[in-house]
């Protein structure tokens, strides 16, 4: 992303905080320059998310069933492949939860407030 505004900042001749990216703001910022339809982004997307995420179906999920040993834990914590999958679902749950308690702290406290917290 660092590398994303070092390139706009060079195009456009201002600052840019790398920091304040997405990759979702650094591709629809790209594709809009490239005077992109909404059409052609939509399907540009679709097929590098479908390119980056096909190989996860493939993955042999099959899991050996043990008996719990006594004193063993109850919670069994990931390992390999399987950590990313959680990782994500993790994140995934996290936007969901920040977006949705987004619109009572703009309404209580202002969008300019709100904007100047999130950095």
């Amino acid at each position: 992303l660092k590398t994303v505004a070092a390139i706009v900042r060079a195009a456009s001749q201002k600052f840019v905080q790398p920091e304040l990216w997405s990759v979702g703001a650094a591709t629809g910022f790209a594709a809009t320059s490239l005077g992109a339809s909404f059409g052609s982004k939509f399907v540009a997307v679709s097929v590098i998310a479908t390119a980056v995420l096909l190989p996860f179906p493939l993955v042999d999920w099959t899991s050996t069933r043990r008996v719990r040993a006594a004193g063993a834990p109850i919670f069994a914590f990931p390992c390999g492949a399987l950590i990313l999958v959680g990782l994500i679902a993790v994140f995934s749950v996290t936007m969901v939860i920040v977006r949705l308690c987004a619109d009572p702290v703009v309404t209580k406290v202002g969008r300019g407030r709100v904007a100047r917290a999130g950095g």
